[in-house]
């Protein structure tokens, strides 16, 4: 038998911490179990006007795993885990905008007419813009607005009591689903969440020295969150209470027979079944609901033929049925056969997908691969009729856009080298995509509530990609990462309420053809640099940082507003008190880095400033205990 455990503890902002074992061995020569248990809390480093906290994270979760040996050849293992989890919102506004008039850019591009294909140049002075506005450069999340309270009154809330979501409230359209996983709502601004998932896998030796393997497994996961639709940004320190449910079940089922992998020519066929329930209503003054039922089915397989003894050409191949269909996606109480509800609509989806390799290994301990693929995802939901029923200047029509994406296809070629030397070792890659019907979800501020449209389009990344591992001295290890790419939007026309309303185009869209696509930084890179040796009573002990790197990127898709690139680093050092018994110090976001995180969105809200989310996670320091036994 053997076990870990961990204690964590860190005072920074409100107090963190973490208690974690785990354990387990044989219970009998053919049946073995591990056990593992954590619960935690991430502090919350932000506060609500009254001063209760804000982002903090508790979470309790127990896994299981059993595993059990009938005869030599059959090898069963049986998993499970059960997470619960609140937390007291994560979204903020951010305080951070130029006054009507001040910023000084001009915009010049073309509006487009989705129907009819007509482009309309235009030029838009935004000095002229009557009301304030972020312009250019995102701000650090100094900035961060929070709402004033974090349990509403009618005195604090807009609306009244109509949009005070209770503890026990649900939208009459999930309540069934609060004794199958999902929770209540909470009775304050904040999220409570649960998840759990059963899963049997196996392995069977066949005639031949043939596998068969196979996997079934059931989840179900349900999320219950308030919110603050204001984001913290309003006038008089009002919010505006909103609730939204997710309740998901899956079921996934897959079988695979392998031939014997000591022999010139292998191979492996398999099939494979997916399907899963989404279900999610709002609560509060909008009851609309999303209900969907998804699945996929599917049959693949891959070849592996030894040519030389040091060139290998490899197959695969997957032949997959997908579909998908809404049964309401707007608000239920509408009658049928209104242009803004989505009711009994079915994508389906038939493809197959081949990829190909060639890997060639010219000297000892390192290969060249090329490969090829071309990979497809069925539509998305447009949430177009969602939109049109919110704000029908952004989406006059909704048929233009139809209920869903055409689907997505994406062709990719790679040619890499991977090299191992004693103590140092490197994969390179370079890369090419191109991405056709692909889905740009874009934020919008529809009257009172903040939804997603999603829009088709293409774009192309190239590439390069490289890892490299180093040992030169028996105190020192680095590892570091860099990756650049050059992403591009080839044919794209957004339509959020950032082009409606900052740059005029009302119902027409803006050509986003040549830029960046939104949230994609051009360079990322990561070193780690760690020394380590022993104490004069031969205890281990380590030094390790983290230098994490995100460089530019943009928060729309028309290069407006950059977030400047940022360095997060990170800083741990241990030492074995004794065998098995560690205690480290460590401190995440050492520089205390205030940027916002990578899906943060603009888009115009309250007062004419732009709301991000969620908010950054600021410095922690603490210390933790390591035990094995």
């Amino acid at each position: 038998y053997a076990g870990k455990a961990e204690v964590m503890y860190s005072p920074t902002d409100d107090d963190s911490w973490k208690v974690a074992v785990s354990g387990g061995g044989p219970l009998t020569d053919k049946v073995g179990m591990r056990l593992s248990g954590t619960w935690k809390r991430d502090g919350g480093d932000y506060r609500y006007g009254d001063g209760t906290p804000l982002a903090r994270y508790n979470s309790k979760a127990v896994s299981g795993v059993v595993t059990v040996n009938p005869v030599d050849s059959v090898r069963l293992k049986i998993s499970g885990y059960y997470v619960n989890a609140d937390d007291t919102y994560v979204n903020a506004g951010l305080n951070w905008t130029v006054g009507p008039g001040q910023c000084r850019k001009t915009f010049t591009g073309n509006y487009i007419n989705t129907a009819t294909g007509v482009k309309t140049p235009f030029t838009r002075d935004l000095s002229t813009l009557t009301q304030g506005e972020f312009c250019g450069t995102f701000p650090r999340g100094g900035n961060i607005l929070t709402p004033a309270v974090r349990i509403p009154t009618p005195a604090t809330s807009t609306g009244g009591t109509l949009n005070l979501p209770a503890a026990t409230t649900s939208n009459i359209n999930m309540a069934k689903y609060l004794d199958s996983g999902l929770p209540n709502m909470p009775g304050a601004f904040g999220g409570e969440y649960n998840a759990h998932r059963y899963q049997l896998s196996g392995e069977i030796d066949l005639p031949g020295e043939h596998l068969l393997s196979f996997i079934a497994s059931r989840s179900v996961t349900g999320s219950s969150v308030a919110f603050d639709n204001n984001f913290g940004i309003a006038v008089g320190n009002l919010v505006f209470p909103r609730g939204n449910q997710t309740w998901v079940r899956e079921a996934y089922y897959e079988a695979r027979i392998s031939s014997p992998q000591k022999q010139r020519f292998r191979y492996m066929l398999g099939v494979t079944d997916y399907t899963q329930h989404y279900r999610n209503g709002q609560t509060g003054t909008v009851l609309n609901v999303n209900f969907e039922n998804n699945g996929s089915t599917a049959v693949f397989g891959s070849l592996d033929f030894d040519i030389l003894e040091n060139l290998t050409a490899s197959a695969e191949g997957r032949y997959t049925k997908d579909d998908s269909y809404v049964r309401v996606n707007g608000d239920p109480t509408l009658p049928a056969g209104n242009i803004t509800v989505t009711r009994n609509a079915s994508n389906s989806f038939k493809k197959f997908i081949p990829r190909a390799i060639l890997t060639y290994k010219p000297w000892d301990r390192g290969s060249i691969y090329a490969s090829w693929s071309r990979s497809a995802l069925i539509g998305s939901q447009t949430n177009a009729r969602v939109v049109s029923g919110l704000d029908p200047v952004l989406v006059p029509n909704p048929a233009i856009f139809g209920d869903f994406t055409a689907p997505q296809q994406n062709t990719a070629y790679e040619l890499g080298w991977k090299q191992q030397y004693d103590k140092f070792a490197f994969t390179a890659a370079l890369y090419y995509m191109s991405w056709k019907n692909q889905v740009f979800q874009t934020t919008v501020l529809a009257g009172a509530a903040t939804t997603q449209l999603s829009l088709s389009g293409e774009s192309k990344y190239k590439g390069i990609d490289v890892s490299v591992f180093a040992d030169p001295t028996s105190w020192l290890s680095l590892t570091g990462g860099f990756n650049y790419v050059d992403a591009q939007l080839v044919r794209f026309a957004s339509r959020s309420s950032f082009e409606s309303v900052i740059l005029n185009s009302g119902s027409l869209a803006v050509v986003s053809d040549g830029y960046r696509p939104r949230g994609v930084p051009a360079i990322t890179g990561n070193l780690g640099v760690t020394i380590h040796g022993e104490l004069a009573n031969e205890n281990a002990w380590y030094v390790r940082t983290d230098v994490l790197y995100t460089g530019d990127l943009y928060g729309d898709n028309e290069e407006f507003n950059r977030d400047p690139g940022a360095a997060t680093v990170n800083l741990r050092a241990g030492v074995d008190l004794r065998k098995g018994l560690t205690l480290e110090v460590f401190s995440t976001n050492l520089l205390n880095l205030k940027r916002l995180p990578p899906i943060a969105f603009t888009t115009p809200g309250i007062g004419g400033r732009k709301i991000f989310t969620p908010v950054p996670k600021l410095r922690d320091v603490g210390m933790r205990l390591l035990a094995e036994f």
